[in-house]
């Protein structure tokens, strides 16, 4: 175990500085100390890493940032098309009704079947409301 010189054990962090990308450490684990205690877990990156990583790792996130919004813009064409398509039923739905005034909806069975059995008159169900027998 690792001992911070202010007497307690260091923890391990990750560099993310141009000179060390992502090259692990022992700090102290008081946030804000002014310890001057830091060793290092990995050993020293080869120059070609160190000039490439930094670089990628803002390419990477701005690739992230371009995701998001990505996402942001799916979700809402998603809604949009849900709206779309509800409102296209209604049409739908309105247009059948000016064919055919008697037609209550667009399942004609079903509420055929209901009429045959009187269902719902004795209770004066709402949802046959203004169905003729």
């Amino acid at each position: 175990m690792v001992v911070c010189t202010c007497g307690k054990p260091a923890v391990v962090k990750t560099s993310w500085t141009n000179r060390n990308p992502g090259r692990r450490f022992f700090g102290c684990p008081t946030i804000g100390s002014n310890c001057p205690f830091l060793g290092w877990l990995d050993p020293p990156m080869c120059p070609r890493s160190v000039d490439i990583i930094p670089g990628l790792l803002r390419r990477i996130n701005a690739f992230r940032g371009v995701v998001e919004e990505l996402e942001e813009q799916r979700s809402k064409y998603k809604k949009y098309i849900i709206i779309s398509w509800v409102n296209m039923g209604k049409y739908e739905f309105a247009k059948s009704l000016r064919r055919n005034p008697k037609k209550t909806t667009t399942d004609d069975g079903y509420l055929h079947w209901y009429r045959e059995r009187g269902v719902g008159k004795s209770f004066g169900n709402p949802f046959l409301y203004g169905c003729s027998s």
